[in-house]
């Protein structure tokens, strides 16, 4: 028989918030609303034209038809915008609530 192995609430609490994390994703137009509700939209372009910025990363914020809260790119806005990870998420809960 297998080794039974117990997981602590904060781990179980972990695992569910990574999941979310990885599986979360918002229309382009609700992303940039979620961004322009919290006052980031005009600093997140300004680093989208940027020319240090990527030439995928620029294509993926004027073509993607989605924004995936785990994608490098999301992750590099948001770390250029200096959000935290609980901050990132809940741009990603509003988000989620816009509807046109």
């Amino acid at each position: 028989m297998g080794q039974v192995t117990f997981k602590t609430q904060e781990e179980l609490d972990q695992e569910k918030l990574t999941s979310w994390r990885e599986s979360t994703k918002v229309s382009r137009l609700q992303a940039k609303a979620a961004l322009a509700e919290f006052g980031h939209l005009d600093a997140a372009q300004a680093i989208i034209d940027d020319p240090a910025t990527s030439t995928l990363a620029k294509l993926a914020w004027v073509e993607a038809s989605e924004f995936r809260r785990a994608s490098p790119m999301m992750l590099q806005i948001a770390q250029l915008l200096e959000l935290t990870d609980e901050q990132l998420d809940e741009l990603f809960e509003y988000a989620s609530t816009v509807e046109v």
